[in-house]
């Protein structure tokens, strides 16, 4: 084998056997009525699905607050709230874009009264498949995957459901 190609197959097991890391912010974001609002992100190489708070990188340069800001108002249109305390960090390690992440997400309570969704991003290109609010009965009784694996615990320590 040449070695232009066994460094290309290097440097290819490099990427996904050294994780690349990664900070990000997400919204536990809850609205008047004690309903979650979830996102269903797709991974577009394996399509596999999941549920997640919505939120995203920290870019360069951005703190916790701007970046949150940034992330809602991309993904749901969300301009005006107030952010509140920090409800958790819990690292997760997945697959995408051929390399493999391990992001820190730092999740902030968020309280609104009610929102309805506009996202002024391209949704897919983003890897969001879809968005809803959830019931706490519908979270208890869904069979979806939801992330972190234990957000159901969490979200009713902080919510005391």
């Amino acid at each position: 084998m040449p070695y232009e190609e066994r460094l290309h197959w290097f440097s290819a097991l490099h990427a996904w056997l050294v994780p690349t890391r990664r900070e990000a912010v997400r919204a536990l974001l809850v609205d008047a009525a004690d309903r979650v609002l979830l996102v269903q992100y797709e991974n577009p190489q394996t399509r596999a699905t999941w549920w997640g708070t919505p939120g995203g990188g920290i870019e360069d340069g951005e703190d916790h607050e701007v970046a949150l800001r940034r992330e809602l108002r991309e993904e749901l249109g969300l301009a005006e709230f107030r952010r509140g305390p920090l409800a958790w960090t819990h690292v997760g390690s997945f697959p995408w874009a051929q390399q493999l992440i391990s992001q820190r997400n730092h999740t902030y309570l968020v309280r609104i009264d009610a929102h309805d969704p506009r996202p002024t991003v391209d949704l897919p290109a983003e890897g969001v498949a879809g968005y809803r609010w959830w019931t706490r009965e519908e979270l208890a009784g869904t069979a979806e995957e939801l992330t972190p694996p234990d957000f159901l615990e969490r979200v009713r320590t902080i919510l005391n459901w």
